[in-house]
């Protein structure tokens, strides 16, 4: 039996027409248990030791496992695909490119947070943390508001705007940063929002890609691994650049490049359906000519 990711499983029970939100909640949850998570924890650890942690960790599973057992609605058994169809995912062009994206959106947000103490430092000698819960904050908030908009407007013009936020962020914080400390929370809240917000619409597309095959849950695990692998290949090309004596607002700025060119294929996506239909409609311009006329 194949294995759901969590993101296929809720939209499987999920309404119509509400994909988008349900798709936000769970990565407002995501978000909200990074962001609060790890202060909690450390908050319960210095007061009753790393015990209490984990006891928490339990309660909240076990909560969960309740609400399963309770209120989940029955689900279909997904079957189990063979080795050859699921490789035959990656000879999908529009899976591709949406692979990609989520992929250069990853080494840009998740590369670049990695070394966001650093750039804090180069900017005077300050703590971290409040910057660390404004960019939390933004990608909780940032997380549940854009199912709504999933829901109403075109994913692809979504994850176009998204990009383009992203890479503005990113370019914009090292200047903001040398002019004020409190300006530059502006790109930070907006660089953890955008930069969580993404993969509702691009779950969500990649889910449509694939709904006349069957096996969404299949891409949704795809896009998991590209979003580690784009983390993954951030942080070491970031810490190669830093070895080499870059500055740290030069990585920033790169990151924000980065992204700008996850908006170039989302561009090319959008054009390229464009396209398709253009040279069908030549091809049977050209293939039946005398009908065509009598219409014109």
């Amino acid at each position: 039996m194949e294995k759901r990711p969590p993101a296929h499983s809720a939209v499987g029970v999920a309404p119509a027409g509400a994909r988008g939100k349900t798709i936000s909640i769970i990565m407002g949850g995501v978000a909200s248990g990074t962001v609060l998570g790890v202060p909690l924890g450390l908050l319960l650890a210095e007061r009753w030791g790393w015990q209490a942690a984990l006891w928490l960790i339990a309660l909240i599973g076990l909560v969960a496992l309740i609400g399963l057992v309770f209120r989940l609605s029955p689900m279909p058994t997904a079957q189990v695909v063979p080795m050859r169809r699921k490789l035959s995912i990656l000879t999908d062009r529009r899976v591709i490119g949406l692979l990609g994206i989520s992929l250069l959106a990853a080494i840009a947000s998740l590369g670049m947070y990695t070394f966001i103490a650093p750039l804090i430092d180069a900017h005077g000698e300050r703590s971290v943390t409040p910057y660390l819960w404004v960019w939390g904050v933004g990608g909780v908030l940032g997380s549940f508001l854009i199912g709504t908009l999933v829901d109403r407007f075109s994913g692809p013009r979504l994850t176009f705007a998204i990009m383009l936020l992203l890479g503005i962020a990113l370019i914009a914080l090292p200047l903001l940063l040398a002019i004020s400390p409190w300006l530059a929370l502006i790109p930070i809240a907006l660089w953890g929002a955008v930069g969580w917000a993404l993969q509702v619409p691009q779950n969500n597309e990649l889910m449509k890609a694939r709904e006349s095959q069957g096996d969404g849950n299949l891409v949704v695990a795809l896009n998991e691994s590209a979003l580690y692998l784009g983390s993954a290949i951030g942080a070491s090309i970031g810490g190669l650049a830093l070895a080499m004596q870059v500055s740290v607002d030069v990585l920033s700025v790169g990151a924000g490049v980065v992204a700008l060119l996850g908006m170039g294929v989302q561009v090319w996506l959008i054009k390229k359906p464009r396209r398709a239909v253009s040279r069908a409609i030549v091809f049977e311009v050209v293939r039946y000519p005398v009908v065509f006329a009598d219409i014109a």
